[in-house]
C-alpha cells in the first residue's frame, strides 16, 4: 500500500481483481477503519492512503484506483482535491465521506465538482454496502450508458 510517507510504488491494480480503494482522510483512525472494513471483505483493497487533499491527487494519479474515499475537512479540503483527483484520474469514482453535516445544496455542489456520492461517516457499518450500489451505477455511467445521476436522501446517487 502507498502512503504519501512511504516510498512510492509503480502504479498497481489489485492481483486479484478486486475493486482498489484510496482512502484520503487525515484522521489515521478513519484510514485505519476503513483498511479493517476492506481487510475483511474479499473482492476489495486498500491500494494507497493520503492524510490530506494536497497529497490526495499525486496518491490517486500513481495508483489509479477504482474508488476513492475522500473526506471534506483537512488541512487542504477535500473539496479544493477533488478537481485533481478527477483531472489525474478520470476513471476513478470519487465518494466523499465525511461526518460533516451536509445539506441537499452541499451535495449538489459536491455532485457539479464531480463526485459520484456522499456517504456519512455514521454510515460506515454499511460503508461496502454503499460502495459496492454506488460502483454498480458508476461502472454504468462508465461504459456509455445514459445515466441522470439525483441525489437520493441517503446520499448516493441513482439513476
Amino acid at each position: 500500500m502507498v502512503t504519501m510517507s512511504e516510498p512510492r510504488a509503480p502504479e498497481r491494480e489489485a492481483s486479484n481483481g478486486a475493486v482498489t480503494v484510496v482512502v484520503v482522510d487525515d484522521e489515521p483512525d478513519v484510514r485505519f477503519l476503513v483498511r479493517r472494513l476492506l481487510d475483511r471483505r474479499d473482492g476489495w483493497e486498500l491500494v494507497g492512503e493520503a492524510a490530506d487533499g494536497a497529497e490526495a491527487a499525486d496518491v490517486v494519479e500513481e495508483l489509479q484506483p477504482d474508488v476513492v474515499l475522500l473526506d471534506l475537512m483537512m488541512h487542504t479540503p477535500g473539496e479544493e482535491a477533488l478537481p485533481h483527483i478527477l483531472k489525474v484520474a478520470p476513471k476513478t469514482m470519487v465518494v466523499v465521506f465525511s461526518a460533516a453535516p451536509s445539506t441537499d445544496a452541499d451535495r449538489r455542489r459536491l455532485l457539479d465538482l464531480g463526485a459520484f456520492a456522499y456517504h456519512q461517516k455514521s454510515e460506515a457499518s454499511d460503508l461496502l454496502k454503499l460502495l459496492a450500489a454506488d460502483l454498480a451505477l458508476f461502472r454504468r455511467v462508465l461504459a456509455g450508458e445514459d445515466v441522470v445521476p439525483t441525489w437520493m436522501n441517503n446520499g448516493h446517487l441513482a439513476s
